[in-house]
């Protein structure tokens, strides 16, 4: 499996990339526009349902907006840079990304599961000590910090690899989702290619679309139509990349690769999931080697910083 040699600095540059990319994704919404819109257009989702209209209809206020937005990306920088009590902060954390995923998206929008992924990876992350190493906390908390006894090993383990686990565990669904609903016939025909070039005529944030003269490129017909059958296949192996090492590397450049061409063909661009599969390539480097073991006391293993 991965991360056989886990360390606390693995499981904090897990912390940074996600509650980075929360941040990232925060920063780049115009969340207070949400105020131009009528309150009746607005569909609660999840928690949201249970807040009275009169409130819910307060907090859509550009003011109220403005204010949540910069509180709650105040929140998720203290929980990227490891400052401050771990689970009163990142559980803090935890609650403004769910009201914010369903505040975003209550005006009609799609949540979609490179969305959720994010948010289900914070929530794994507030039940592992993820300010154990490349925190605020750790640079101040200087004595024995780089000691690590077996149990906390055992637990930077187990982080990291539910992490990944978990990542690859939607893109498994997703494969034997389309199979499921769709069997194989789906791979005779030209869906792929009808698909394409449907998605690639709408209007999307990051617009490439590649695929808008299909219909003269016959190259690209035979290749998306190739690909197609190889991509579900590589997302139904995903998780192999969890427990065979081996895989680990290929399975993640080809889901890379499969992503790039969802971006350029699609005008999806999947790009949470994409920095997300740097907690794979993470578990190759940096590993600390053992130098000694206290057995006198049994109190841990030390690594070299």
């Amino acid at each position: 499996m991965i991360y056989e040699n886990a360390s606390a600095r693995h499981l904090g540059f897990a912390r940074i990339v996600v509650f980075g990319v929360l941040l990232v994704r925060l920063l780049l919404d115009p969340l207070e526009q949400l105020a131009n819109f009528p309150f009746g257009a607005f569909l609660p989702h999840g928690p949201l349902q249970f807040i009275p209209d009169a409130w819910m209809n307060s907090l859509l206020a550009a003011g109220h907006l403005f204010a949540f937005k910069w509180i709650y990306a105040g929140v998720l920088l203290l929980c990227l840079v490891g400052a401050g009590p771990r689970c009163p902060v990142m559980l803090t954390a935890i609650c403004g990304t769910v009201f914010y995923d369903g505040l975003a998206k209550g005006f009609g929008g799609h949540i979609n599961h490179q969305e959720l992924i994010v948010t289900h990876c914070a929530i794994l992350l507030v039940l592992f000590p993820c300010y154990d190493g490349l925190s605020v906390n750790h640079l101040i908390r200087r004595k024995d910090r780089n000691t690590a006894t077996t149990q906390q090993l055992a637990a930077y383990r187990l982080a990291l690899r539910a992490l990944c686990f978990w990542i690859t565990l939607t893109y498994f669904f997703v494969g034997l989702a389309r199979i499921s609903s769709s069997g194989a016939k789906g791979y005779f025909t030209n869906t792929i290619n009808f698909y394409a070039l449907q998605q690639s005529l709408r209007w999307g944030y990051w617009d490439v679309s590649l695929a808008r003269h299909l219909l003269d490129q016959k190259w690209l017909q035979i290749l998306l139509s190739v690909s197609f059958p190889l991509a579900t296949l590589l997302e139904i192996a995903a998780p192999l990349a969890v427990f065979i090492r081996k895989l680990t590397i290929p399975i993640v450049l080809s889901l890379l690769v499969f992503h790039t061409m969802i971006f350029l063909f699609m005008n999806f661009f999947f790009w949470q999931n994409m920095v997300l599969l740097s907690l794979f390539f993470a578990a190759f480097v940096g590993r600390e080697t053992e130098q000694r073991c206290d057995e006198a006391s049994g109190s841990g293993i030390v690594f070299s910083g």
